[in-house]
């Protein structure tokens, strides 16, 4: 069966139990919990994040292959993918006053997103206006809302 890979950086494996719930986070794009990767196949994921900023010595990231687990989604997970500025319009925010001075950033609802999906991907690399539309996500990303929903694999099988 296909399905798309993902990486997480930052650790070996997947602990269910340090999963943290989603919540929004006043004033900023992202929320708190969750758990974040990037398609392994993108133009632009973490890793050439990290490595484009020199990020390397900050975290002690290894581009070699430590710390780091690859992961799908199961079956029937419910994915909200983002590849256009457009498909934010339609999807819950919060209005928030600062942000509404500012006009330039999106505040996704992700405390109402996290009950109509499983896991959001936003692909910066489709169209340059999710970047400043949702400053923050700087890369092609995963936000996984559902722990129940990862499945680690083995990237060489």
């Amino acid at each position: 069966m296909e399905y798309k890979l993902y990486v997480h950086i930052g650790s070996n494996d997947f602990d269910k139990r340090l999963f943290r719930d989603i919540s929004n986070i006043n004033h900023f794009v992202k929320p708190m919990g969750g758990l974040w990767g990037s398609p392994v196949d993108s133009d632009y994921g973490w890793e050439d994040w990290v490595i484009s900023n020199d990020f390397n010595n900050t975290i002690g990231f290894n581009k070699y292959g430590k710390d780091r687990f690859y992961f799908k989604l199961k079956d029937n997970s419910k994915l909200l993918y983002i590849d256009n500025a457009k498909c934010l319009k339609d999807l819950p925010q919060i209005n928030d006053d600062l942000f509404q001075i500012a006009k330039s950033y999106v505040q996704l609802d992700f405390e109402m997103l996290k009950n109509m999906y499983d896991a959001i991907e936003v692909n910066i690399s489709a169209d340059n206006q999710l970047y400043w539309d949702l400053y923050g996500w700087d890369v092609d990303s995963i936000l996984v809302l559902n722990p129940d929903c990862v499945e680690v694999v083995d990237k060489d099988k």
